[in-house]
């Protein structure tokens, strides 16, 4: 979860989600969509998806219990080496060498120049404690964490740096290039239920109900024919891409097969992304 999602975020979603799923066998009684309903608010949803083939696979092959052999956590869907480094050290007390653009930071703060991870690697191989792999990790996460953009620092009054080095070196990292992409989502009621996409277009949101939107031919179609106006307008920021978006809304006398319907009480348990949230709530 905490995956390119703030710590805020996550602990207004973890205490429901761990409620719903506290063990690999409660994951059994459940369904990728429902899932998909409690990840729904945290971002990057392919990583749930990830998690949840990922769960069926340890209840499957290795029952209940996740593997502690690098090169099984590996084959694991959206496990790489640093996460089966962090189970492995964290959850298994196995040395391994966790590093994370954090620990990058951390470690090219200290020498003096930018390290890569093979780089830091060979460092932490050298200088691991073999007897107490969960308490390093932890320690290099936590001291880690505080490395931001500053130009020095202390940690308990403990200056880390030597006394001749006025500034830590501050590792170059790459700024995202983000994409402009305008949307037009169409909101399709008839009575009391809203229309959704049978088989939507837009590329993000995979696994979820998706609003009709201009990503779909047949919604063009409606909102061009229909001589619709744009009802309200909305910003929103997914994956590198700044969305411009118009809303539309239409009333139907006649319910259109070429969408599903959901009655209104129903939209609470849909895996909605949070951008769909803010729409349905914008025209509420």
């Amino acid at each position: 979860m905490l995956q390119q999602t703030t710590v805020g975020t996550v602990e207004k979603k973890f205490p429901l989600f761990i409620k719903k799923y506290p063990d690999f066998k409660s994951f059994a009684k459940s369904s990728e969509k429902e899932l998909l309903v409690y990840w729904s608010g945290l971002g990057y949803y392919r990583r749930a998806r990830n998690l949840w083939n990922t769960v069926n696979i340890i209840n499957t092959a290795y029952q209940f219990k996740i593997p502690s052999k690098k090169n099984l956590l590996m084959n694991l869907p959206g496990v790489g080496s640093y996460t089966s480094s962090a189970i492995r050290t964290i959850g298994y007390n196995i040395p391994d060498t966790p590093v994370d653009i954090n620990i990058q930071r951390l470690f090219s703060g200290l020498y003096g120049t930018d390290l890569n991870h093979k780089q830091i690697e060979e460092i932490l191989e050298f200088i691991w404690p073999k007897n107490h792999s969960r308490d390093f990790t932890e320690s290099l996460m936590d001291l880690a964490s505080a490395i931001k953009k500053n130009n020095n620092l202390k940690v308990n009054n403990l200056d880390l740096f030597a006394k001749n080095q006025n500034k830590i070196h501050l590792m170059k990292t790459k700024k995202k290039l983000m994409k402009n992409l305008k949307v037009d989502f169409l909101i399709m009621k008839y009575k009391k239920q809203i229309a959704f996409l049978k088989k939507p277009n837009l590329s993000f949101f995979n696994g979820f109900e998706h609003l009709p939107n201009s990503k779909d031919l047949i919604v063009k179609e409606i909102i061009k024919t229909n001589k619709l106006k744009k009802t309200q307008v909305l910003k929103y920021i997914i994956t590198n891409h700044n969305l411009q978006i118009s809303i539309f809304e239409i009333l139907l006398n006649f319910k259109n097969t070429n969408f599903k319907w959901y009655d209104s009480k129903e939209l609470k348990n849909l895996p909605l992304p949070t951008l769909y949230k803010k729409i349905l709530k914008l025209v509420s």
